[in-house]
């Protein structure tokens, strides 16, 4: 990250660095601080879909500590941390617009765990201009894991409710998984590809269409970023429903 655009990121959202000193990941601390900023809401529930090493989770926990936070993590091995707290609650399972059991593919490098997706990789360019250590082929393994509609779960969503969604291309699968319950949703934080990072990926065009469906009628772009070939590679949108 360039000096310049950590100065963008201190002037918009100056509490960041209050957070990171207090362990929080800065990228993090400035989606949420854009997200309190914008919404004004003090959520009730938090829908951390894709939750990896639960750094999002903390997070969320940091600016918002009276939410109950729901996690879902279908790698085994992420889902050890934060196990014991009382305001988290951890789902070793993938959400899906289906139940039922699919191929995880788990990127063999430890490094680049945050990477792992239903989808096939697509452009493994984008993972190497991530993650420069990355030899140069990427190696994975199919584990076979359990995916659920998130409407299929016995959960209470309280509102306001935030969902952040990073599932490395799978996004509307995992949307279409919620059903009407979307309409519960005040808030949604996600991860969106320009470029085939993933075969079969969710397409932007599609995210709004849907999303506008179900009342979401604007959105907020962060942190955009550029592939090796100069194009945009991909960026987080946050979506708000209209009251």
């Amino acid at each position: 990250m360039s000096i310049r655009t950590k100065l963008i990121k201190f002037l918009e959202c100056p509490d960041t660095v209050i957070a990171k000193f207090r362990g929080i990941r800065p990228d993090h601390a400035y989606y949420l601080s854009t997200i309190k900023t914008a919404a004004d809401k003090k959520f009730k529930t938090i829908i951390d879909v894709g939750a990896s090493s639960m750094l999002y989770s903390e997070a969320a926990h940091y600016y918002y500590p009276e939410a109950q936070i729901y996690a879902f993590e279908p790698v085994p091995k992420k889902m050890d941390k934060l196990n014991n707290c009382k305001w988290l609650k951890l789902f070793p399972i993938g959400l899906w617009n289906s139940n039922g059991r699919a191929n995880l593919n788990i990127p063999r490098n430890e490094d680049l765990d945050d990477c792992s997706s239903f989808l096939e990789f697509g452009n493994e360019g984008f993972i190497k201009g991530i993650y420069e250590k990355t030899e140069s082929k990427i190696d994975y393994d199919k584990v076979n894991v359990e995916r659920k509609r998130f409407d299929s779960l016995d959960i209470d969503i309280k509102s306001p409710c935030l969902l952040k969604i990073d599932t490395e291309g799978s996004e509307i699968f995992v949307l279409k998984g919620f059903g009407s319950k979307l309409k519960e949703i005040d808030v949604i934080q996600l991860e969106v590809n320009f470029q085939e990072n993933q075969k079969g990926q969710t397409k932007i065009s599609e995210l709004i269409s849907y999303l506008e469906l179900y009342g979401f009628i604007g959105f907020i772009q962060k942190t955009l970023r550029y592939g090796e070939n100069g194009y945009p590679n991909h960026c987080d949108l946050i979506f708000f429903r209209k009251n």
